[in-house]
């Protein structure tokens, strides 16, 4: 997996040190070309696993992480990367209010798999 930004350091997401770069691939999600049905670039949600890129989340797909994808589907990290996902989307459609906090969607998707199992998100797709 792609590391996008500096090691963890203690700080949300891994943000750089101030003033430092961060990684090159984030320079190019930042500049991508708009939609072009739009002005705006499409809605996506990046969902985190640590200080890791997951997946991508736009309203019409999950785009998971390599690392994600390889794993066994009752994994317990890829649960939690699923049940984010589905949080994420239901964001994106309107379905709960946002914006997406990745350490919000943490706690909740924790919350879930503790409660309805490892397979949840697989029974409600």
């Amino acid at each position: 997996m792609v590391r996008l930004t500096a090691p963890p350091t203690g700080r949300p997401n891994g943000a750089p040190k101030s003033g430092g770069e961060p990684h090159p691939a984030c320079r190019v999600l930042r500049n991508m070309t708009p939609h072009p049905s739009s002005t705006q670039r499409p809605p996506s949600i990046v969902v985190m696993l640590a200080d890791d890129v997951a997946a991508l989340c736009t309203p019409d797909r999950v785009y998971p992480a390599q690392i994600i994808d390889r794993m066994p589907i009752r994994h317990p990290d890829r649960a939690l990367v699923d049940v984010k996902c589905l949080i994420a989307g239901a964001i994106l459609h309107g379905d709960l209010d946002g914006p997406y906090d990745d350490h919000e969607a943490d706690r909740i998707g924790r919350q879930i798999l503790e409660t309805e199992g490892p397979d949840f998100a697989g029974r409600v797709q």
